[in-house]
């Protein structure tokens, strides 16, 4: 798919992120002002088929000197036909509320997986902003995080949640387990991969792997010699 920018627009969402370099998954105030006065007067509105939407998508690109041939901005200028913030693009939806997208997005694509092929104007909704999301790896994994924290993730999406904490908090455990140690590298990070990659464990996730590491990963160093601690062998997940 062809990536396509221009000095008029981008597609990309301002995402808000924390000290830690994690995203915002709390609303922006201008967020918590339109969800307060969706839930004093509930607006259900008339949700619109995909073509329209996409039409309407691609008038206000060109009326802001976008490439409106371009599948990006279109998908970025799309409006939402559901929930709190109908009518707010997709691009404002991740720019102010990651967390609100998140929960949507990971419900939407368990049902998907799950066998649901309604094709219903929502849905198709959904599934545009899901392309949307899938735009950007750390959205992604805000919504694979949201899955594995409610006990529906899959074990690839255990593997691209977030460290969260530490040197490594905004890598992924995936990451963070494929990352290339050399005699330079930060001794923290050589001792987690070295650890995460041992063969005394047994097969597991990487997540929980690489979370028992992590935890010690500031007080322990692995050995020169690329073995590692005898505390660790007995170890299993």
């Amino acid at each position: 798919m062809k990536i396509c920018r221009n000095k008029q627009m981008d597609y990309s969402a301002q995402f808000r992120r924390e000290a830690t370099g994690e995203l915002t998954l709390k609303p922006s105030p201008e967020a918590v002002a339109l969800a307060a006065a969706y839930r004093k007067i509930p607006t259900p509105g008339r949700s619109w088929p995909a073509a329209r939407v996409k039409e309407e998508a691609i008038a206000r690109v060109a009326a802001a000197g976008g490439d409106s041939s371009c599948h990006q901005l279109v998908l970025s200028e799309s409006a939402l036909q559901f929930g709190q913030y109908r009518g707010k693009t997709f691009k404002w939806l991740l720019s102010n509320d990651v967390g609100y997208a998140a929960m949507v997005l990971a419900v939407h694509q368990r049902e998907r997986e799950a066998g649901d092929t309604t094709q219903s104007f929502i849905m198709g909704n959904k599934d545009a902003l899901l392309r949307y999301a899938g735009l950007f790896p750390v959205m992604m994994a805000a919504i694979s995080e949201r899955r594995v924290r409610e006990g529906h993730g899959t074990p690839a999406q255990e593997d691209q949640v977030l460290v969260g904490f530490g040197n490594f908090a905004a890598m992924s455990f995936k990451d963070l387990y494929e990352a290339t140690v050399t005699e330079d590298s930060d001794s923290n990070i050589q001792y987690s991969v070295c650890l995460s990659k041992c063969s005394v464990f047994q097969r597991c996730s990487l997540h929980f792997q690489i979370c028992q590491v992590g935890k010690k990963a500031e007080f322990q160093t692995w050995h020169k010699d690329g073995t590692f601690p005898e505390i660790y062998k007995e170890k299993r997940c």
